[in-house]
């Protein structure tokens, strides 16, 4: 079982307990980079412990601020969280240096003037675009 089987389970999120267990063993972060284990670990424990709702209908501004403070979360990892976890279609990181080359901006400014066509739907964009600087 992995951390994410504890969290995204059928029945529910797992237990304290068995999300420290698992976040504490590591063995599931196998090729991963130390920090970004840690953020995982770290957003896994915050939901557990119910600092952290990543729910449909939760509050995106709260819980995106709460992701940034997390160590290891920056902008691209908790815009995604919010994007899938609370179903936000509108999620779009425009510090995000893959977002600007793919969209052929220079800055946050125009990538975040580029975008204001795509709403309420700068999600599906995002993904869009982060594809296409991966395949570049």
């Amino acid at each position: 079982m992995t951390l994410a089987d504890l969290l995204f389970a059928p029945a529910g999120p797992a237990g304290l307990d068995d999300v420290l267990v698992h976040a504490g063993d590591r063995s599931w972060t196998r090729g991963w980079a130390v920090d970004r284990a840690e953020a995982v670990a770290a957003v896994a424990l915050a939901t557990v412990e119910g600092g952290l709702r990543l729910q449909p209908g939760s509050d995106v501004v709260a819980t995106h601020r709460a992701l940034l403070e997390m160590n290891g979360v920056g902008a691209r990892l908790a815009t995604i969280i919010v994007m899938r976890a609370l179903y936000w279609p509108d999620a779009f990181p425009t510090a995000d240096a893959a977002l600007q080359r793919a969209a052929g901006v220079s800055g946050r400014r125009e990538l975040r003037e580029h975008a204001e066509r795509w709403r309420p739907w700068r999600a599906y964009a995002a993904q869009h675009l982060w594809l296409e600087d991966e395949l570049a």
